[in-house]
């Protein structure tokens, strides 16, 4: 109430800005003021529906609430028929609506107070050191996004750099990819020794192969 108050004052009320483009601001066309007007009775409307205006299930209901009755009424019966868990229910006291407009008095009222008496007349004055803290804080943003650069920008860089170091450089290029790489070429390279294409050398590897078996399987009969 307070926010809204004061865009209005700031916005329609006091004297007129010198850079002001034209001399006098008309109001808008129908096509514009037409939608406002709609979703201004929209608004009331909602209003009178939400009031406990209608009684039912031993409890004052509003409008809505009574419209949808049927939809859930046989499901909450089972509920309490099978001892299990309803959200709790209660009549929707007026002093919660005396509270909201009391709120909303006191908030429009205060800007009212503050944009139309207090600080015209006090135009031209230094403000005090407690304001203008407040509006280097609100200029600041409160300083959100300082906090959130702070506590979640340079941690998630930080974390990102060090999976960065450690998990792909060194684990995954170093020992995965290159490592993978590397025995393949070692296991190549010692493996060609063995591809000559000498037939007189394959031949004796084979009878080397061969006179192993034969003294492999002389050991297996007479051990």
């Amino acid at each position: 109430a307070f926010y809204m108050v004061r865009v209005y004052i700031l916005t329609f009320e006091g004297k007129r800005s010198s850079e002001a483009r034209v001399s006098h601001a008309h109001e808008s066309a129908s096509p514009m003021t037409l939608p406002l007007i709609v979703l201004a009775g929209l608004s009331i409307f909602a209003l009178v529906y939400g009031l406990p205006l209608v009684s039912g299930e031993g409890t004052n209901q509003a409008l809505m609430e009574n419209f949808l009755s049927p939809v859930f009424s046989t499901a909450n019966r089972l509920m309490r028929a099978s001892d299990g868990i309803e959200a709790e229910r209660g009549p929707v006291p007026l002093s919660g609506y005396l509270v909201a407009w009391a709120l909303a008095l006191f908030g429009g009222g205060s800007a009212a107070f503050a944009y139309l008496r207090f600080f015209p007349a006090h135009a031209g004055e230094a403000a005090p050191a407690l304001a203008r803290g407040i509006q280097t804080i609100a200029r600041r943003k409160f300083y959100v996004d300082e906090l959130y650069d702070y506590l979640i920008l340079r941690r998630v860089r930080q974390l990102s750099r060090v999976l960065y170091k450690v998990i792909d450089a060194r684990l995954i290029d170093a020992v995965f990819v290159r490592g993978t790489a590397w025995v393949t070429l070692q296991t190549g390279s010692a493996l060609r020794y063995l591809q000559t294409g000498d037939t007189q050398s394959y031949a004796a590897v084979m009878a080397l192969a061969l006179v192993g078996g034969v003294a492999y399987a002389l050991f297996q009969v007479f051990r």
